[in-house]
């Protein structure tokens, strides 16, 4: 009810503004009015979502880092949920997540399966989608049921967490900056609609402030700028967190079909687009799926470490991984099964990859243990050329959108100097 009562008193200021600087009549300002009505409280929505967002990453981010940080110090899952829960709040939705994990642990209530670790956190992971927390609590929990030095993966854990703060971080702020470039571009394009009457002499500005086509023109822009501003804040409002993309069962079958494609020996522009539609999909999620399993040969061998990783899979990926499983059953030594892993796309990060982890599967424990340190360096600039890629091309497109309210004010500016010249010239458009 508030925001509705504020969205009424902020639509009619801004109602009076725009009619007075444009010299509109009665049913154009109750029109413009009503449409800022009821607009008025989805914006505050969506500036409250964003807000939402922002407190949301903060949160899981400061978790996740304490949680490290804590289980490097203790090596155990109550301890480092306890020295998270003095960080937030008990009101808030972290603080009561926490507290719910601790009396879970506690009292092993809703437990299903003696997963007593598991059902503590995933009281957590039930409040935030992260591909990264969900790795992290995935392996903590393995690590507390088997034992075993966790040092080496508790650091690959935290150096990706560094990284992944650090690019979401420069891509906020340029989402920011856009933001309010696109604001002013809407009351500049506003502000050059109204004062460009300035340039019509005052016989003619009056016949054309009361015609019918200028009126209508001049409402019909004022509302595009409304929804432009409205679809960039809605646009803006998106999840901070690593959730990667959702795909329902259609899009999963769709993709398959294209993979199937590219096994084919036919050619042309459809297996083309195949090839890049699973280049794109295998680019986004590879290094994802290489960090896991990174994570996962700290503690198990190869084999293992590649069966756990399928949890979080879906789709072609997870296809393309059970086969990879498949092949190092019949051959465990050899580098076929690894440089057929979507070898039909032949992508140089991918190979390098994959050549990587043979390399680790087939020599000896010392050895193996500097080429998974290489394996980390190597994957950490994979995950950073691909993160920031996707989020570069997502500025990219949000930069777009800048250049909507110039267009608008352009296609008015034209319309106001044609129905000027028409009037100048006694044409018969005046009498409307």
């Amino acid at each position: 009810m508030k925001n509705k009562l504020a969205g009424a008193l902020g639509a009619g200021a801004l109602t009076l503004g725009i009619c007075r600087l444009f010299v509109l009549p009665l049913w154009s300002c109750g029109l413009i009015w009503l449409t800022g009505t009821l607009l008025f409280p989805w914006v505050f929505r969506w500036l409250e979502s964003g807000r939402r967002e922002k407190e949301t990453y903060y949160e899981m981010t400061t978790y996740m880092e304490q949680l490290l940080c804590s289980y490097r110090r203790t090596g155990s899952i109550s301890l480092s949920i306890e020295d998270c829960s003095s960080l937030f709040p008990e009101d808030g939705a972290m603080g009561q997540a926490l507290r719910q994990a601790q009396h879970v642990l506690q009292t092993g209530e809703g437990v299903e399966g003696g997963r007593l670790v598991r059902g503590a956190l995933s009281c957590v992971d039930g409040r935030y989608d992260s591909r990264r927390l969900r790795l992290l609590h995935d392996f903590l929990e393995q690590a507390e049921n088997s034992g075993g030095e966790a040092a080496e993966a508790l650091d690959i854990l935290l150096r990706d967490l560094q990284m992944w703060k650090k690019r979401t971080t420069v891509y906020q702020k340029k989402r920011q900056f856009i933001r309010r470039e696109y604001g002013a571009a809407v009351v500049l394009s506003g502000a050059l609609c109204g004062l460009s009457r300035l340039l019509f002499p005052p016989p003619v500005d009056g016949m054309l402030v009361r015609s019918l086509v200028y009126q209508i023109a001049t409402t019909v822009f004022v509302l595009l700028l409304f929804m432009a501003e409205a679809v960039m804040l809605r646009k803006m409002t998106g999840s901070w967190l690593d959730a990667g993309e959702k795909k329902d069962g259609r899009e999963m079958r769709r993709m398959k079909r294209e993979y199937a494609l590219l096994q084919r020996k036919k050619t042309g522009l459809r297996k083309n687009l195949a090839r890049q539609a699973c280049r794109q999909e295998v680019e986004r999620e590879f290094p994802y799926w290489l960090l896991s399993v990174t994570v996962y040969l700290q503690q198990e061998g190869l084999l293992q470490a590649v069966n756990r990783s399928l949890e979080q899979l879906q789709g072609i990926f997870r296809t393309e991984v059970k086969r990879l499983r498949r092949r190092i059953c019949e051959d465990p030594s050899g580098l076929f099964p690894f440089t057929e892993f979507f070898g039909s796309l032949e992508l140089p990060e991918v190979q390098t990859g994959m050549k990587l982890l043979y390399s680790v599967n087939y020599n000896g424990c010392e050895e193996a243990g500097r080429q998974i340190r290489f394996l980390v360096e190597q994957n950490n600039r994979i995950m950073d050329q691909s993160e920031s890629r996707r989020f570069e091309n997502q500025a990219a497109g949000l930069g777009v959108l800048r250049q909507i309210p110039m267009t608008f004010a352009c296609v008015k500016v034209i319309v106001d100097m044609l129905l000027f010249l028409a009037l100048a010239m006694g044409n018969n458009l005046a009498v409307l």
